[in-house]
């Protein structure tokens, strides 16, 4: 079975997001997979990556933990909503201050392209907004784009697999039970 990693990039506890990745959750362990979940909202790291990559920046503890367990992983399941085009700001600051030189990738001398070091690896996310799911595929583009390129595909993920779901706002009872079950139904 997998050994997978569940990241719940919402910055509330109370919300979708974190619905969704309890289901994921539950489901993959009720099918025998490994999981190991973190929730943005109770992260705590500086944001900002200060220096650059120009000098090392002290890592926290819950950057350390999410290092070590996307090492240990298979799989990394991203839920997280879409707002104005891209993640919530402390989803983005954790792939900053996470996925850095000689952990995530490697510089080589003479050539382009790093040794992508967490090759191997496959990739799925939960996109939610408050756009129908049809209207998102088409808005969501450019961020499925910078994740497959310039974020985890840079660091030697798969080709990032995507469900969408929305619109949230608008969201019955019975639409929120089918996202659910969408969810826990995604490692089986």
């Amino acid at each position: 079975m997998s050994k997978i990693v569940i990241l719940d990039g919402h910055p509330s506890q109370k919300s979708l997001s974190d619905t969704l990745a309890l289901a994921a959750a539950k489901g993959a362990q009720n099918a025998g997979h490994e999981v190991k979940k973190f929730r943005i909202s109770e992260m705590k790291f500086e944001p900002d990556l200060l220096n650059g990559h120009h000098v090392a920046q002290t890592l926290e503890a819950d950057i350390v933990a999410f290092q070590e367990a996307l090492v240990w992983a298979d799989s990394l399941l991203l839920v997280h909503p879409l707002w104005w085009g891209g993640p919530p700001a402390k989803l983005k600051a954790l792939f900053d201050r996470a996925l850095l030189p000689d952990f995530a990738f490697r510089f080589l001398p003479g050539k382009a392209i790093p040794e992508k070091l967490l090759a191997g690896k496959s990739a799925h996310l939960i996109l939610t907004s408050d756009s129908p799911a049809w209207y998102l595929k088409r808005l969501a583009n450019g961020w499925v784009k910078t994740l497959n390129q310039q974020i985890l595909g840079y660091c030697g993920f798969s080709k990032t697999k995507v469900t969408y779901i929305g619109p949230v706002r608008t969201m019955d009872e019975k639409a929120r039970k089918k996202a659910s079950q969408t969810a826990s139904s995604l490692f089986k």
